[in-house]
């Protein structure tokens, strides 16, 4: 048998991948940010790109990437610095080798920004230069500088901020106050340089207040100056219920200034008060959604338990029926509730027509103590016309609003479902409360519901908390029960009840 020979072949070198290694030119960007007007002035953005542009370029080894600057933005938050994103997002792709930076306090001013940015390049194979303090982040040791460096800049950015604070805090006792004309309805410069009162928007503003005061919702009241021609604060013709809603809730901060003035002239300062005084009732009404997308957990029965027990505590309370079943207002003792003329499925249809509407003709009177507001089957028409309605989840709450004042408590009664009903009892509640048996199945439920919770709290009402589970019909003597109950106060705490 011929002996076996072993050849060693020896790994062919790659000449041509050696030498462009050798010969590779580094990918280079500059950052420069400048915060102030002034600063550009001083050194303004085309001679911070000259300069950079013509630095990159002279070095052989480094080729232009580009010029990465943002104008007029603190450094304290990266979030609206839009070119410093964009050069993240090139790095990650893998366009850029290195960044060159006027110094760390140019890059960010935050330290926990700056290190988690730091951190975050240099994984990728980044290196930041920062020409101010002559440090490569790629560095060994270099992290210790730069946070040393961050936060001298964190600090310095603090100090100018109490700084400006306290300078307008002066200026404001000695009564200099600025005023932006172009955006403040009623107010004018004088010949004297200091404000006076315009009449022509003083009446815009009266009548502002005079029908928030009636009741009339932000909708209504901004739907109504738009089509009268009524320019907004900025000289726009279409009233929006955000420019409303801005104006009345700002009334104490700007009738401060002007108190004296504005009660000599009698333009209306007894409204502003009565205003003040209605957003703060309203701040102090609770609305609760009871809700859960199952069938059959008590959600009526613990709307009608809760409502009257607060009702016998003195509490003014408005029970609302949003189911179209009716279940509520047949346990209040409407036994027929589709004979009942005038109920939630009216009054949100002329919401949706921005028609006006008086929210004391759909609310009832019960001998427990509380209001209801009845519903019946019309309104799951409602539900299915509010489908193609532009802001279809805030209907409710604009009903809701125009009452809120009125109550210390609105109890939602929702419906077994998670539709534009549930969604619109979620956006205008504060809190929710949810029922649920001690089933496994009711667990899988409210895993859906929560999500949804989160949904509406992201997308209408970051407000809305669940302020807890109850577990209603539970058999607390068999082992069942008791798993269940142990197993959620195991995941939600302090949430069940």
């Amino acid at each position: 048998m011929p002996k076996k020979v072993v050849r060693k072949i020896p790994a062919k070198i790659n000449i041509a991948e050696e030498i462009k290694q050798a010969h590779r030119q580094l990918r280079v960007a500059a950052y420069c940010r400048v915060s102030t007007a002034q600063e550009e002035q001083l050194n303004s953005y085309d001679v911070q790109v000259r300069y950079y542009t013509e630095k990159i370029r002279s070095e052989p080894k480094w080729a232009f990437v580009g010029i990465f600057a943002d104008r007029g933005l603190s450094g304290t938050s990266t979030k609206k610095r839009d070119e410093f994103n964009k050069m993240i997002k090139q790095c990650r792709r893998g366009k850029i080798d290195m960044i060159i930076t006027k110094s760390i306090s140019r890059f960010a001013r935050n330290t926990a920004d700056v290190l988690k940015y730091v951190r975050m390049l240099k994984e990728i194979g980044v290196d930041i230069f920062f020409e101010e303090q002559n440090i490569h982040s790629t560095q060994p040791g270099a992290e210790f500088y730069i946070t040393i460096y961050g936060s001298i800049a964190q600090s310095e950015s603090e100090n100018i901020s109490a700084n400006v604070i306290w300078g307008k805090n002066q200026s404001a006792k000695e009564g200099k106050v600025p005023f932006q004309y172009k955006r403040f309805l009623g107010y004018r410069r004088g010949l004297d340089g200091k404000p006076e009162i315009d009449p022509e928007q003083a009446e815009v503003v009266k009548r502002i207040y005079g029908s928030f005061l009636a009741g009339d919702s932000m909708t209504t009241i901004a739907n109504a100056l738009t089509a009268d021609g009524i320019p907004t604060p900025t000289g726009s013709g279409k009233w929006v219920p955000g420019t409303i809603q801005s104006i009345i809730s700002n009334a104490s901060a700007k009738i401060g200034l002007r108190q004296k003035p504005l009660q000599q002239e009698g333009t209306g300062l007894v409204l502003f008060h009565f205003s003040a005084r209605r957003l703060q009732m309203k701040k102090t009404t609770k609305i609760i959604a009871v809700c859960n997308q199952k069938g059959g957990v008590g959600k009526t029965v613990t709307t009608v338990n809760l409502g009257v027990g607060l009702a016998r505590q003195g509490k003014r309370v408005l029970l609302v029926d949003v189911d179209p079943q009716g279940s509520l207002t047949a346990s209040l003792g409407y036994h027929q509730p589709d004979r009942i003329e005038k109920t939630l499925s009216t009054v949100l249809g002329r919401i949706v027509q921005q028609q006006p509407f008086e929210p004391a003709e759909y609310i009832l009177h019960q001998d427990e103590g509380v209001d209801l507001l009845p519903a019946n089957i019309d309104l799951a028409m409602v539900e299915m016309n509010l489908v193609g309605v532009m802001g279809r989840e805030t209907v409710l709450r604009e009903l809701l609003e125009a009452v809120r004042g009125q109550y210390d408590y609105i109890l939602l009664d929702c419906c077994p479902s998670l539709g534009t009903l549930t969604a619109n009892a979620l956006t205008a509640a504060d809190e929710v409360i949810i029922p649920m048996l001690a089933h496994y199945l009711s667990i899988k439920g409210l895993e859906q519901l929560l999500a949804t919770i989160g949904l509406v709290r992201r997308k209408f009402n970051p407000r809305l908390q669940v302020s807890g589970i109850l577990i209603t019909m539970a058999n607390m003597r068999t082992a069942y029960s008791r798993d269940i109950v142990a197993l959620l106060r195991e995941s939600y705490g302090d949430k069940l009840r």
